[in-house]
């Protein structure tokens, strides 16, 4: 018997003030299964819930990654205005609205994991997406060599222009361990694609 198809929802909340933001990022880091990426006009990191903090694995220079950065959702939050964080049930993404306001868009096909109330009235919301599994090989990687490299064996880097980008995934000096995303794609009725879940960041083998 084929299994039934997942269905998708999505909703979407404007003027989401930043201390709402923080509670709802600080509940999802205290899972240890709770990945994230987050940007800034001159940064973009990867990071790993650990002990309810965000784990960091920025870059400093070309070809060089920096120290692990634990923060906490505040801190965060002030330092990459823009985002998304996920684990197997939902995804949470942000981007800044105003100052101190935000706009937040959740993804699940659970939709009471999207429970949330905030001050913000929701703007939009979908319940019929048409949603499948896939997995995105994230290419380009490549083993960190060097000696000096604190993440060496815990890391994959990436070129990319105009921000290098570290994969926070154990390789273990093992070069065909490549980073992969598992998403779930979200398509309309005309199966048109108009978002993308993120789930679970892994490296290939596991």
């Amino acid at each position: 018997m084929a299994a039934e198809p997942l269905i998708g929802k999505s909703i979407a909340w404007k003027r989401v003030q930043r201390a709402d933001l923080t509670q709802l990022l600080g509940q999802m880091f205290e899972a240890d299964d709770c990945w994230g990426l987050v940007w800034r006009l001159d940064r973009i990191a990867w990071l790993q819930a650990q002990g309810g903090n965000a784990l960091l694995t920025p870059t400093k220079q070309p070809h060089q990654a920096g120290q692990s950065l634990s923060c906490s959702a505040a801190e965060l939050v002030r330092t990459y205005p823009a985002g998304r964080v996920f684990d197997a049930q939902r995804e949470w993404r942000w981007q800044p609205e105003g100052v101190g306001v935000y706009t937040v868009l959740g993804l699940a096909e659970d939709g009471e994991t999207l429970d949330a109330h905030w001050g913000g009235a929701a703007t939009a919301q979908r319940t019929d997406w048409q949603v499948r599994d896939a997995v995105w090989r994230l290419t380009g990687s490549i083993v960190s060599e060097r000696s000096d490299d604190p993440l060496a064996a815990q890391t994959w880097y990436e070129t990319r222009y105009p921000s290098p980008l570290v994969y926070p995934v154990a390789h273990d000096s093992d070069r065909e361990r490549q980073p992969r995303l598992e998403v779930r794609v979200y398509a309309d009725a005309r199966a048109a694609v108009r978002l993308v879940r993120f789930c679970r960041l892994r490296t290939e083998k596991e």
